[in-house]
């Protein structure tokens, strides 16, 4: 009363805000939206001036807990389906929502609420940081120190894609369940191997051949079935969790065990001897913490399973989207003219693909391999109309920010063009592990470039074919595909020629 104010209180309806504003004289603050709970109603306290000279209202700050789902059933439920988990509470009680999955936390996609919670709590590490996390420096000194040596694995671990023999008539009759074609690959424990070896100068500082001969390993191949029997378990195994590898995928990996004691000690013997040598070079060695080598494996993990997710993702999304095959093929044909078919795919080959970098961010966006670290709030948070408590657990969810319409035009749609252009839409940050802004760190933007390099590499090399029927992509902390998902890799003849093919006459 002493202000020459008082207090009013107004019982309405959502549908009313706009007309109050517009109608009345009085002011509503722009993110009416965030008052509104379950049914629309809610009450507003407003103070309203009573001078004669005044006919604008001030909202008072208000805030509110955030909506909760939280049940029982919600971990298995997200498990099951993290999009349609997250598609159903969001048309219930907006972007930000309390949820029993995750160990009970809060979901956020909107980068307001995530930038508030980081700046008053602290990220809380999983089993997937950011890929080559201890990469300095910018990303252009990366290409140029690392692309060289990953070019050349990649391509010699491709070639030893090809068998040795074939038929005369060049397996024309070739279907997936008429009898074992070498060209018949499984595409997840495929990719994994390859990215090992290519990966492995920039991760481990020298050639997976030079790491095995220094390691308690027979053979490359051997330390490729254990590391892929570990990766499987530690990712979930496209089974939907983790907690052990599935029974089904013990025959893939013929002996490989899921034990990590002999990967760790392999990595920590490295780095060992190369702190010796006047200092180590492997990029996940730097993350070595202690003699087990276990901090150097996680990080292994972490940077080769989701630069494999995403490579496998964008050649699954070519027989899903054909229209946007067909454009990245015209790309990658223009690209590539006038190029030997053995040369390496420079940065600069890159930048000439745009849309074969769009294509890449939009599979991260629709189809995101991980998500970034939960953050432990140690203070209260007050942001966008919420209060979040001190304590909570604040999950930036990928299925709730790359899916806002208020970002995304049709965000359900596959649609490379919306990352093309002075008009861009926001880049899909919330795909892969790592704290909350990661995504702009070196080693962030090298895993996406290596991953786009593998893709050029495979379909230069091999006209890929993919089964009628695609499951879906399962798993947790990792979303990938099956194991036992198979594709058919048809190499070129002037590949075929390098490999030093043979004949079976029959």
């Amino acid at each position: 009363a002493n202000s020459g104010k008082v207090m009013l209180q107004l019982f309405v309806p959502v549908v009313g805000l706009s007309a109050i504003r517009s109608g009345c004289g009085l002011h509503h603050a722009s993110r009416s939206c965030a008052l509104c709970v379950g049914a629309g109603l809610q009450y507003v306290t407003w103070r309203v001036s009573t001078r004669p000279s005044c006919s604008m209202a001030e909202p008072m700050a208000i805030s509110r807990a955030p909506p909760s789902s939280g049940g029982s059933s919600d971990s298995a439920e997200y498990l099951a389906d993290p999009a349609g988990f997250c598609s159903s509470r969001v048309s219930r009680y907006g972007t930000v929502f309390g949820t029993g999955a995750l160990g009970g936390s809060i979901f956020a996609g909107s980068r307001s609420v995530l930038d508030a919670s980081l700046a008053a709590g602290i990220s809380r590490p999983d089993i997937f940081g950011a890929p080559f996390s201890s990469l300095g420096g910018t990303i252009d000194e990366a290409l140029e120190l690392y692309f060289p040596d990953f070019n050349d694995e990649c391509y010699l671990g491709l070639i030893d894609w090809i068998p040795l023999y074939k038929e005369t008539g060049g397996f024309g009759t070739f279907r997936f369940e008429d009898f074992i074609d070498k060209r018949v690959r499984k595409l997840v424990p495929s990719v994994r191997r390859l990215l090992l070896r290519a990966t492995a100068p920039a991760a481990l500082g020298c050639s997976l051949a030079d790491f095995v001969a220094a390691s308690s390993y027979e053979t490359a191949l051997e330390f490729s079935k254990a590391y892929s029997a570990h990766a499987t378990n530690q990712c979930g195994g496209g089974s939907g969790g983790g907690g052990g590898l599935p029974n089904s995928l013990g025959a893939l990996f013929k002996g490989g065990r899921a034990d990590p004691a002999a990967l760790q000690q392999s990595l920590a013997q490295l780095a060992k001897a190369q702190a010796a040598e006047g200092g180590v070079r492997g990029l996940v060695l730097s993350t070595h913490e202690s003699s087990s080598g276990d901090a150097a494996l996680e990080q292994l993990v972490a940077t080769i399973d989701q630069i494999s997710a995403l490579v496998c993702g964008m050649l699954v999304n070519t027989k899903a989207h054909p229209k946007w095959e067909k454009a990245i093929v015209s790309e990658q044909t223009s690209a590539l003219r006038g190029i030997k078919p053995d040369a390496p795919i420079t940065p600069e080959i890159l930048d000439q693909m745009p849309m074969l970098h769009a294509f890449a961010l939009e599979t991260l966006r629709l189809y995101p391999p991980a998500r970034p670290w939960m953050i432990r709030l140690n203070k209260q948070v007050v942001v966008d109309g919420l209060e979040l408590t001190s304590g909570s657990l604040i999950a930036a969810e990928p299925f709730v920010g790359h899916f806002l319409p208020s970002l995304y035009s049709e965000p359900q749609r596959f649609d490379p063009n919306r990352f093309v252009g002075t008009s861009a839409e926001p880049l899909p940050t919330l795909a892969l592990g790592g704290p909350v802004g990661s995504w702009e760190s070196a080693g962030t933007q090298l895993a996406i470039r290596l991953a786009e390099v593998t893709f050029v590499q495979i379909r230069r090399m091999f006209a890929v074919k993919l089964p009628e029927e695609i499951p879906t992509m399962t798993g947790f902390p990792l979303r990938t595909f099956p194991e036992t998902l198979e594709i058919l890799a048809e190499p070129g003849m002037f590949y075929e020629l390098k490999r030093g093919v043979r004949k079976l006459n029959f």
